[in-house]
């Protein structure tokens, strides 16, 4: 018989001399079951079920408590009979109370360290835990399986702190940011904050509670809040939206003035028309919704830039940089402080005009200024062809050939880096043109011509490099050492231009970047040396032949041919590679004339 004194407080705590004692004397929940039993959820000493007669407790888990379930902070009696508990480490136990059955479960193989603070078993008999940093937890006891829901799918917090379901079977999370109504059907949310009439949007660990009645009680830090579900009205107005203002680089744009984009209010225009310059922009716009406007909702998005709506909460403007110039339609909706969505919202056309490089007219003239040089050549080729009558003009018909393989691949590279170098710079882009300019001034001059002053070739792989280092920049080191004497000597017409030209495309796909090319050019004892060396590999022809075998590329094959039709056997020409350099090294025998020009001497040869 139990002897002790009625109507009176009685202390259980800890005792380390006696084993029947409460574990740990941090109690963090107690639940009665069905059967009249007091469950015990202790913090650090596991679960404990109390015996009323005896007024001892049974330490239930025993060895589980090494398993995570040291830390009990919740409870649940599901209709099956099964006692549920809550534990740290994103973890939930069923004990069957019949067969003594202890079942754990961990909610997320992926998260450690979550408490599990609250559960709740709904209408259909799933089962919803609520954590502490992980959101809401739903488990299918017939596939036993988890799904979380957390901010992403609309929840205002991931702690949730206590779960009730009304009689329609919405659940009711409170949480540290608000309250919450989440249909388990749908997962469709509805989020109540302090405006709405909370006691704060902070709640606490287990104060929550269901009435016979139906009516809610939720516990928060400045005291609590209840309701019937059921009497909660729906707003159901339609806000109206309204852009309010424009601004350009972060500044309002005025209305009127001197070539005005607005010429009148943001809030009645359709249409704006900005030019390229306009790399910045903004808009803002409100929801015309005043029960509760701080809880209005917007989302945009700009036609012909985006395809899906940027939903953005409460945030009431939108930023865009560097749209490319065309045709786009900015659309922004929202919705009321109860989720009713203006889908028609409001929309305003804009049109960005292009920079002047980007017209149709401009690139219509480099297409016309591309094609001209072109109708240039081709037509120039046609008339030679007709005067040749002689073996000297057949060669030179072959010279003009030669120069043709290579000046057309040069040119539209060379457009395409002007064209580039506008949208950077049109200062530097006009130096190229008149780069360009002279180069082709010098092909022009010297086009029928079989020989050419090196000095000449010099000045013109000037033009041409110049180009070639704004297409590839940091990636090109040219240097030069030429001695004035070789200046004055007379060869093939554009025989530098080729070799620097091979030297620059095989450099680049063999060897580390930048790419360093040398052009070393000697006059020494009547031997004209002239030697461009890059860094990289040799590159064996795809069409090799015993005429052939040391050909790096056909412009090197052409360059021969043209020094055998001046020179005949007075050169020679070496392509070889040493100590990580392609070398392409030609040698002539000359002698110095009175017009201070170099040629060939007669039946000489020149000695390896």
């Amino acid at each position: 018989k139990d002897c002790r004194p009625k109507n009176r407080f009685i202390h259980y705590w800890h005792n380390e001399n006696d084993p029947a004692s409460l574990a740990i004397d941090n109690v963090m929940a107690l639940f009665e079951d069905n059967d009249g039993n007091i469950w015990v959820g202790t913090y650090g000493g596991g679960l404990d079920r109390f015996e009323k007669k005896t007024h001892r407790f049974v330490h239930v888990l025993g060895d589980q408590q090494n398993q995570g379930f040291n830390n009990i902070h919740c409870f649940l009696q599901d209709r099956q009979g099964k006692l549920w508990m809550g534990a740290s480490q994103s973890q939930v136990a069923s004990l069957d109370l019949r067969t003594g059955k202890f079942t754990p479960h961990r909610l997320n193989h992926h998260i450690n360290n979550v408490d599990v603070r609250a559960a709740c078993e709904d209408q259909d008999g799933n089962l919803w835990f609520g954590t502490v940093g992980a959101g809401l937890y739903f488990y299918d006891p017939t596939e036993a399986s988890f799904r979380s829901y957390t901010q992403k799918d609309g929840l205002p917090s991931n702690i949730v702190y206590g779960i009730l379901q009304d009689d329609a079977g919405n659940l009711w999370l409170s949480t540290t940011n608000g309250l919450c109504q989440f249909n388990p059907q749908t997962g469709k949310v509805r989020n109540y904050y302090q405006e709405n009439g909370l006691q704060s949007d902070q709640f606490n660990y287990n104060a929550y509670l269901k009435t016979h009645d139906g009516q809610m009680l939720f516990g928060g830090i400045n005291g609590v809040t209840a309701f019937y579900p059921d009497q909660i009205q729906q707003n159901s107005y339609v806000p109206p939206v309204v852009i309010t203002d424009f601004k350009i680089l972060n500044k309002p744009v005025a209305i009127g003035g001197d070539n005005p984009i607005l010429n009148q209010d943001i809030s009645q225009t359709r249409a704006i028309k900005l030019s390229y310059k306009h790399t910045v922009f903004s808009f803002e716009f409100v929801a015309l919704n005043y029960a509760i406007p701080e809880q209005n909702q917007y989302a945009y998005k700009m036609e012909g830039f985006e395809n899906d709506w940027n939903y953005v909460g409460t945030r009431r403007f939108a930023t865009y940089t560097n749209l490319d110039p065309g045709t786009y339609n900015f659309r922004v909706k929202a919705a009321n402080n109860d989720g009713i969505w203006n889908e028609a919202g409001t929309s305003i056309k804009i049109t960005i005009s292009p920079p002047f490089w980007k017209t149709l007219w401009f690139k219509f003239i480099l297409f016309a200024l591309a094609l001209l040089i072109i109708t240039h050549f081709i037509n120039y080729l046609r008339q030679k062809r007709n005067l040749l009558k002689a073996r000297s003009l057949a060669n030179l018909a072959q010279l003009r050939l030669l120069r043709n393989q290579m000046n057309p691949h040069f040119l539209f590279n060379a457009l395409g880096s002007i064209r580039s170098m506008i949208l950077i710079s049109k200062d530097k882009a006009w130096d190229m043109v008149s780069e360009l300019s002279e180069f082709f001034r010098y092909t022009m001059l010297n086009f029928n011509k079989v020989e050419a002053l090196l000095d000449d070739e010099i000045n013109a792989v000037h033009n041409y490099l110049n180009i070639e280092k704004v297409r590839y920049k940091d990636s090109l080191q040219v240097s030069f050492e030429i001695e004035d004497e070789a200046r004055k000597c007379l060869v093939p017409a554009f025989i530098c231009q080729p070799l620097i030209e091979n030297a620059i495309k095989y450099g680049m796909s063999t060897s580390p970047l930048p790419l360093i090319v040398n052009i070393s050019i000697s006059y020494q004892q009547d031997i004209l040396s002239i030697d461009v060396s890059n860094t990289g590999k040799m590159i064996d022809s795809r069409h090799d032949s015993p005429g052939k075998k040391d050909v790096h590329g056909t412009s090197l094959e052409n360059i021969k041919q043209r020094l055998q039709i001046m020179f005949e056997d007075q050169f020679k020409f070496h392509l070889f590679e040493q100590d990580g350099w392609v070398h392409a090294k030609i040698l002539i025998q000359c002698e110095k004339l009175k017009e201070k020009f170099f040629v060939a001497k007669e039946g000489e040869g020149v000695e390896a």
